[in-house]
């Protein structure tokens, strides 16, 4: 895809974002978009004005141009002024003719309301927040297409990453029988210390024994990550944020968790066509479709990947032609694997070196986002609402009828006047009412 032929400055007219969080992304995106011709940031909205206007002077905007205001009409003022709008309620700049609302405040309830009110005023919304997209996205996507308007997630993260591969296998008429991206977490396996550390939960465990456990052999694949799992019990093997990105990738697509946890299998990334696939392949799956989670671990690994799996197709003589499958595939036992990774250059099975250049933490590309959504109506496909990530919980004590319930800690002050719910787990169940199991 020709991206300067699809955004030609001689074409469009620069689309008008307006931005809502001005932390570690939000400034990131403010300062790419000072060297882009069809994007501008006029406006901010964070409940920190100050982050903003230093995201602005960072971008290299001086203070002197930007205004911070208080209400809307300051803000109506100071924007038919020429300057840049820092406001902390988005009530303030809903009114202003912009384009596109990019929503990455990470704020369930405010961006759920932000992204609402932009589409009532007429704006398409790219929404970063992937905690507000998991739960009211699907909503949040009819209301936009009742009134001819674009509502997407922010391109270049992992769940837009994978929605796209998973889209272009299957315009590719790819057979794709399992997808998932690497956990929050990575586990790096040091053979020479038979160690694994996560950095990101800054633990270091001995693990005798998983030199044994490195390769499949003639094994059930099953059984050997079942083993792998067993070394790695005090460390965790999904997050919250994991079940918000793939909530989002499984209302996008279509393709269901196969169990409401995920299998979160410890592997390498050349393992996942032996695993995502079903039971009867030698593979995890319960059911036929696609469990949207993988974790990822080794020595060198492969950091933040998206992936598919899927059937290598059979030409003429009924045996697959491994040779035929897409340069950059993975190749094991029949399957074909097609991975996008953060990392700019891997090494794959066969030591040939693939570059997957897209991964920008979702920084760079989602500039890319704002006007595709606003000049070619592009988004990626509207939630289906099948899937809801759900909070589960026990209450520590049965509480008379009438009495608060809230979520706390056991035995914390005024507990005898309220019941308290401790989180259980996080999950995927499909949408409506969770029932007792």
């Amino acid at each position: 895809m020709f991206y300067e032929s699809l955004f030609n400055p001689s074409i469009h007219r620069p689309v008008k974002a307006c931005l809502t969080g001005a932390g570690e992304f939000g400034a990131s995106f403010l300062f790419q978009a000072q060297g882009m011709p069809l994007l501008e940031v006029p406006a901010v909205c964070t409940r920190t004005v100050q982050r903003a206007v230093d995201a602005y002077e960072n971008a290299g905007i001086p203070a002197s141009k930007v205004r911070v205001c208080e209400s809307a009409e300051d803000a109506k003022k100071a924007y038919a002024d020429g300057f840049n709008v820092v406001v902390d309620s988005f009530e303030c700049i809903a009114d202003l003719p912009l384009d596109v609302l990019v929503e990455s405040s990470g704020a369930p309830e405010a961006s759920a309301a932000a992204a609402e009110l932009a589409i009532e005023r007429g704006m398409h919304v790219v929404m970063v927040s992937k905690e507000t997209d998991s739960v009211v996205g699907s909503i949040l996507a009819r209301k936009a297409a009742e009134r001819g308007l674009v509502y997407t997630t922010g391109d270049g993260d992992q769940p837009s990453l994978l929605i796209g591969l998973i889209s272009w296998g299957r315009v590719l008429g790819m057979n794709i029988v399992g997808a998932g991206k690497s956990s929050e977490y990575d586990f790096i396996y040091d053979p020479a210390r038979d160690m694994v550390l996560c950095p990101g939960q800054k633990q270091e465990i001995a693990t005798p024994g998983m030199g044994s456990l490195w390769q499949f052999g003639n094994r059930p694949a099953e059984e050997v990550v079942g083993k792998r799992r067993a070394m790695l019990t005090s460390l965790s093997h999904r997050s919250v944020p994991d079940l918000c990105e793939m909530a989002v990738v499984a209302n996008a697509t279509g393709m269901m968790p196969d169990r409401p946890l995920f299998h979160a299998p410890v592997a390498r990334i050349d393992e996942m066509p032996d695993l995502f696939c079903p039971k009867a392949d030698g593979g995890l799956f319960d059911r036929r479709g696609g469990d949207a989670r993988a974790d990822d671990h080794g020595a060198e690994r492969l950091s933040r990947g998206v992936f598919i799996a899927g059937h290598a197709r059979a030409l003429g003589d009924g045996e697959p032609r491994l040779d035929r499958l897409l340069h950059g595939g993975f190749v094991v036992a029949g399957m074909a694997l097609f991975a996008a990774d953060a990392d700019p250059v891997v090494e794959d099975v066969f030591g040939r070196r693939v570059e997957f250049p897209r991964y920008g933490e979702g920084r760079e590309i989602t500039h890319v986002a704002a006007p595709a959504a606003a000049q070619l109506g592009d988004d990626e496909p509207a939630p289906l609402g099948e899937i809801g990530r759900r909070e589960l919980y026990h209450a520590e004590r049965v509480g008379r009828p009438g009495i608060e319930v809230t979520r706390g800690q056991p035995h914390a002050p005024g507990a005898d006047q309220r019941v308290d719910l401790v989180r259980v787990a996080v999950a995927l169940l499909p949408a409506g009412a969770a029932g007792p199991e």
